[in-house]
């Protein structure tokens, strides 16, 4: 269904053996979504945006993307908390810290609750406003030059070789610190996956909803097929 689109496909596997030396015995943990990236070398011939695949973004956050993508800017499409939350329990978010529409860090808060008045960690309450990377990014081409360089670093320092992981959010965050500026494009759009078995409902019931109310089809290729036509 995705040729007649214009859509090409692509697949990629991440191996645990794909890298340059011995894998440490005992090892069985894959090396992390930067690495999962690198499987993708080769593949990519321009500015590209990256996602979890078993997370629903929203429309709006792929068109802020597609507008922003560029050979030479880093981004992320950041969530408001509000919008990230479950109704089952604790979840752990990357608080971002904005400054003129620039990330300049990202604070991992964990067991972030539902309240009564928002939202909470450890009772202290928290800026349901604020916004948070749910691993939604905008990068240029070069990038994969960036975790080449990177990922033979990061196995010469691993604190533990049977469970470090080469993670996309530790990776920006050097990135930060060394410069790297990283547009922050926000969307107010729900962001939802399920973090707990008694999610799936919820979620089941939320996408009833966008085709209920226009936002998908109930078959996702046939509007598209006729936007084509």
């Amino acid at each position: 269904m995705c040729a007649p689109l214009g859509v090409e496909i692509a697949y990629a596997f991440q191996e645990l053996s794909d890298i340059p030396g011995e894998v440490p015995a005992g090892r069985i943990k894959p090396w992390g979504t930067g690495h999962a990236l690198l499987a993708c070398d080769g593949m990519i011939d321009g500015p590209f945006s990256v996602i979890n695949a078993d997370d629903y973004y929203g429309k709006n956050g792929f068109i802020s993307a597609a507008r922003f993508l560029s050979d030479d800017r880093y981004g992320l499409v950041g969530y408001r908390l509000r919008n990230t939350l479950s109704d089952n329990g604790g979840v752990t978010r990357g608080v971002c810290s904005v400054t003129d529409g620039e990330l300049t860090g990202i604070t991992e808060i964990k067991n972030i609750v539902k309240t009564p008045g928002g939202a909470a960690a450890e009772g202290e309450p928290l800026d349901t406003d604020a916004l948070v990377s749910m691993n939604f990014w905008c990068y240029p081409k070069s990038f994969l030059d960036v975790l080449r360089e990177g990922f033979p670093r990061f196995l010469e320092q691993m604190q533990d070789p049977l469970k470090d992981e080469y993670l996309l959010p530790i990776i920006a965050d050097g990135m930060l610190k060394s410069g790297t500026k990283f547009s922050v494009l926000p969307t107010d759009d729900r962001w939802f996956g399920v973090t707990y078995l008694e999610d799936k409902p919820g979620v089941v019931e939320s996408l009833r909803k966008l085709i209920d109310s226009g936002v998908y089809a109930s078959d996702l290729y046939s509007d598209l097929s006729e936007k084509q036509a």
